[in-house]
């Protein structure tokens, strides 16, 4: 805690229960992209609806929903290569392909990155109390 009374970010059980999700997405892709493999996810198309619904999870289980008014600015290109991500997911369910699908892959794991250093990076009101809740 500094003396201003706002602590540095910390890793959360949120965070790594979304890194553990873009890791479940990562390990799909790598299942599907196993020459005549017969993994049930070797569809590209599937693949990629499974990698969308991890890292969309991943957002949500991590916090991407509660930023607050002040963060906005630095949540833009978050937010921007989200969109970026969406559109490769979007493609790949109309083309099927295996390049923008691992475009997505490799998106969904900088947007986890990122928003892990901001976690990290962020400083924070303690909660209210002034005691850390404890007390």
């Amino acid at each position: 805690m500094t003396s201003t009374g706002r602590r540095r970010g910390a890793v959360t059980r949120n965070d790594v229960v979304a890194g553990f999700l873009v890791l479940a997405a990562v390990a799909a892709f790598a299942m599907a992209s196993v020459p005549d493999t017969t993994w049930p996810l070797a569809d590209t198309r599937l693949t990629a609806v499974v990698v969308l619904v991890l890292g969309l999870t991943a957002a949500v289980v991590g916090g991407s929903w509660r930023t607050a008014a002040s963060e906005l600015a630095v949540m833009r290109p978050l937010a921007a290569l989200g969109g970026l991500a969406a559109l490769a997911a979007v493609i790949t369910l109309i083309t099927g392909s295996r390049v923008v699908l691992a475009v997505l892959v490799v998106l969904t794991v900088v947007l986890w990155l990122l928003a892990t250093v901001h976690h990290l990076t962020t400083r924070r009101e303690p909660p209210a109390g002034g005691d850390g809740g404890r007390g």
